[in-house]
């Protein structure tokens, strides 16, 4: 029974490991603002808000007032272009200045999921070695609750037709 447990424990700690592995390898990248379908989107707003100024401004019939909230509208939109520009400057020099640091950790993602396609073999390759064993602690542990249960209601009558007495 003490080699049992000390595989049982071996399978325990291997099924731990393989979890970590598998959540660090796995993990979802966040998303960051100024990449993809967000920086397109705030791009096609920009040209659409132009677009919209650009009608007004030329417009004869539009009144002061339109074409004064059309002016700030543009404004608005001079000043987010700047700030675009700016955080993807930012975006650029950050990737340049820590190339190295997400090279390194791209690689260790692969290793890591590797490593987890190796310990889940690792694992499959011990559960099956000691499927005979696994097999009858569960078979025995059942069994022990099922006496466990047998006892209890025993211990229960006995004790009841004590008191009687």
């Amino acid at each position: 029974m003490n080699h049992l447990a000390i595989r049982v424990l071996v399978a325990g700690a291997l099924v731990g490991a393989v979890s970590v592995g598998a959540l660090a390898a796995e993990r979802v990248r966040r998303e960051r603002m100024g990449h993809g379908k967000e920086l397109q989107q705030i791009e096609q707003q920009i040209r659409a808000g132009r677009s919209v100024t650009k009608r007004i401004e030329r417009d004869p019939r539009a009144s002061p007032e339109v074409k004064r909230k059309a002016a700030e509208l543009a404004q608005l939109l001079d000043t987010r272009e700047r700030l675009l520009a700016k955080l993807d400057a930012s975006h650029q020099t950050f990737l340049a200045q820590h190339k190295g640091d997400l090279d390194e950790l791209q690689n260790l993602r692969k290793r890591a999921l590797a490593l987890d396609q190796r310990l889940d073999e690792a694992r499959t390759a011990l559960v099956q070695a000691n499927r005979p064993d696994i097999d009858e602690l569960k078979r025995s542990s059942q069994h022990a609750r099922q006496l466990v249960e047998g006892l209890r209601g025993s211990y229960e009558i006995d004790r009841q037709t004590r008191r009687q007495r």
